[in-house]
């Protein structure tokens, strides 16, 4: 899933760059940030979010062909802060897996848009797309937007990946659609059970957390 040979063509190096750079000021153009400089509960549920996703995709598996894979809590973060924000902490949670996992920083653009910023998006438009053409309904948010979208997320991120190994780090056509795509979905149960369970629980228990979560929506009769 992480692009760990660097990336030998300098028009993608640019590109992905740009293209992660134009994302990157948007989302923090948008953000609401006064939502955290107000709320000091907030912020730390924030940064202990961020430090979070940074220990799991520490947590990845290495298969002997070189590939690998690792859970992203990219859909958890964006239900809990919306997309803005998601998309600045999975940046983030990418240079620290850079730096601290001695990645290739020419390969961090492309790794941020393939793993954090493609399920972010991904979550956002399912979300609107199910909360405008669906009842509202608790367990509509949590089965699809938590658990059926975080494991789609995370198979769409690791198939663009996989795209991006065969074109740009040279391996073998077999290896990436015949076994290492396959094997992905080992990881989609996980990844939609987990962020399932934890936005259960904070629904439940800590629902001012959740940005996406709507009490006059879900909880009262319309």
């Amino acid at each position: 899933m992480d692009l760990v040979n660097p990336i030998t063509s300098f028009s993608m190096i640019w590109l992905s760059f740009l293209l992660a750079a134009v994302l990157l000021v948007f989302s923090i153009v948008l953000a609401p940030w006064e939502k955290i400089q107000r709320d000091s509960d907030a912020q730390n549920v924030y940064l202990g979010t961020i430090v979070l996703l940074y220990l799991i995709w520490m947590i990845r598996a290495d298969l002997p062909t070189g590939l690998n894979f690792h859970l992203l809590g990219a859909s958890l973060v964006c239900l809990l802060f919306e997309w803005q924000f998601a998309l600045f902490a999975t940046a983030t949670v990418t240079a620290l897996h850079t730096g601290l996992g001695n990645l290739p920083w020419m390969n961090y653009a492309l790794n941020w848009l393939t793993l954090g910023a493609v399920p972010v998006i991904f979550t956002r438009l399912m979300l609107y797309i199910v909360q405008r053409y669906l009842p509202h309904n608790f367990f509509i948010y949590i089965f699809i937007n938590a658990f059926f979208v975080a494991g789609i997320g995370v198979y769409l991120a690791g198939g663009i990946s996989a795209i991006w190994l065969y074109f740009l780090q040279d391996y073998p056509a077999h290896l990436v659609f015949d076994q290492y795509i396959p094997t992905l979905l080992l990881i989609m149960f996980p990844e939609a059970a987990c962020t399932g369970i934890v936005m259960t629980m904070l629904v439940a228990y800590k629902p001012t957390w959740v940005a996406t979560f709507h009490d006059r929506w879900y909880l009262k009769s319309r």
